[in-house]
């Protein structure tokens, strides 16, 4: 213990100062007030030159400064696996699925949120709220868009393994005879002026002249979807679904071999040549069908193919000598 000492002019010698215990007491709250007021001066200076930030708060901010910048380097990479994401979408509905006759999966299915019970509501109290409940949304909707397109993948994946059921599906050779002497080219695709009233009107198939009686053939294997007579159109026709998105259309036909239902194949005998329902001459209106819509039946058809050649693959008219 330190000893103070204090010189006494009576005695002209140093002794030791008495110091009374209230003294030491008053002594001790002036050091204790001090040091508060000196406390005190300086967090004020420090809250001056922090904008008036606790030193906690200081923490927080800059931990919310870090997630903010990760959420902001999650939105870029949403961005960047967005544009894949439509990229795969664009090539799946206009290559893929084309190839195989499939409906396209409409973009606002693909683009589709979630619906029901408020999902985000868990967010309504933290900060950056709205920030971060747009990219759980854009995650969530990333998310279904790449189930949808793995289930469209793997339908793509199960025709393919039937390519070879597609290729002898798809109406490929001509429904009647290519032989210059029995069949004439008579009417093409698209508008024309009606044979009937002169008008321009759609023809949606193409028309091949014959004699009646000239057998008809399935241009590809399918089934017998429909056989009906339209006393002011086709006449009596028949409709072979095909599959894959493709059917096909024969009409004015004098006779019909076929019921509704039965599977028939390519080069498959299916009635005769007429001149049944609205028609000007003896002659078969040939249509192909893809989703729905008629288009050229010259596109998947060779019609100079040798009479040789397109013998070969057709059954005979039952009854005559070529049948099979």
């Amino acid at each position: 213990m330190k000893r103070r000492y204090i010189f006494n002019h009576k005695t002209l010698s140093f002794e030791v100062e008495k110091v009374s215990a209230s003294g030491k007491l008053l002594k001790g709250a002036a050091l204790l007030v001090a040091s508060l007021l000196a406390a005190g001066l300086y967090f004020s200076i420090y809250l001056a030159f922090s904008g008036n930030v606790t030193p906690k708060q200081k923490i927080l901010e800059h931990s919310n400064a870090r997630l903010a910048s990760k959420l902001d380097m999650a939105s870029s990479r949403l961005d960047i696996y967005q544009d894949r994401l439509d990229i795969l979408a664009e090539r799946d509905n206009s290559v893929y699925r084309s190839i195989f006759g499939m409906e396209e999966i409409p973009y606002d299915v693909r683009d589709a949120g979630y619906g029901g019970t408020d999902r985000y509501e868990r967010f309504r109290y933290y900060a950056g709220a709205d920030d971060l409940t747009v990219t759980v949304k854009r995650l969530d909707m990333l998310n279904k868009k790449a189930y949808i397109q793995s289930l469209s993948f793997d339908d793509v994946y199960r025709l393919s393994m039937q390519a070879g059921d597609m290729a002898s599906c798809i109406p490929a050779i001509p429904p009647i005879t290519t032989d210059p002497s029995v069949t004439r080219y008579s009417s093409s695709f698209g508008y024309r002026s009606d044979p009937g009233n002169k008008q321009i009107r759609m023809h949606s198939g193409v028309d091949l002249a014959a004699p009646t009686g000239t057998p008809i053939h399935a241009t590809g294997n399918g089934k017998v979807c429909r056989i009906g007579y339209d006393y002011y159109g086709y006449g009596h026709y028949v409709m072979i679904d095909h599959g894959f998105g493709y059917k096909t259309r024969y009409g004015h036909m004098s006779k019909i071999s076929v019921t509704e239902g039965q599977e028939v194949e390519r080069g498959q005998y299916i009635g005769d040549v007429g001149n049944t329902g609205r028609s000007f001459g003896s002659h078969v209106h040939y249509e192909v069908i893809y989703k729905e819509r008629p288009v050229n039946p010259v596109n998947y058809f060779d019609f100079d193919m040798l009479p040789e050649e397109y013998a070969a693959m057709v059954d005979g008219k039952p009854g005559t000598a070529s049948a099979k």
